[in-house]
């Protein structure tokens, strides 16, 4: 029978156990989320948290692709979905931020206590991070600049 192909057996996996330490299958080590390049910038932020529909204003410790770090006052919890925007203005109001071209969608990833203030990670699930937008510039520049910082 040529036109078979062979059939390899494979071999089943035997099931880890998590709380037994005398089992001879260890869990795989926990990955890391591969970190994005990291701009440190300090920007004012609104972020309108979706649920309460409250304007919270902030100030950004760092930026990425994907992500940013944020310092508040006021505590936001975990998982909560939220919309940012880079922007100068002292208030901005909740159809300011959901109407403005440059707002991004994110997700509370993190939120750590310090003596005064929160820092909160917050991930972008829709958008793109850009803080040249707060420029209201569109020249070569801006664009040049913003390129060649992700590249």
């Amino acid at each position: 029978m040529f036109w078979k192909k062979p059939v390899k057996k494979i071999k089943p996996r035997p099931k880890s156990s998590m709380g037994d330490p005398n089992s001879p299958v260890k869990p795989s080590p926990r990955r890391e989320k591969n970190r994005e390049k990291r701009i440190d910038l300090q920007l004012n932020c609104f972020v309108l948290v979706i649920d309460t529909e409250q304007v919270v204003q902030c100030k950004t410790i760092n930026v990425s692709k994907t992500g940013m770090l944020l310092k508040s006052i006021h505590a936001l919890a975990n998982g909560q979905d939220v919309i940012c925007v880079f922007s100068n203005k002292k208030t901005m109001s909740k159809p300011s931020i959901q109407t403005n071209p440059n707002s991004m969608k994110g997700r509370v990833v993190r939120v750590e206590k310090e003596t005064y203030m929160f820092k909160i990670a917050i991930d972008v699930t829709f958008g793109r991070v850009d803080p040249t937008a707060i420029l209201d510039i569109n020249t070569e520049f801006v664009k040049y600049w913003w390129s060649r910082h992700w590249s």
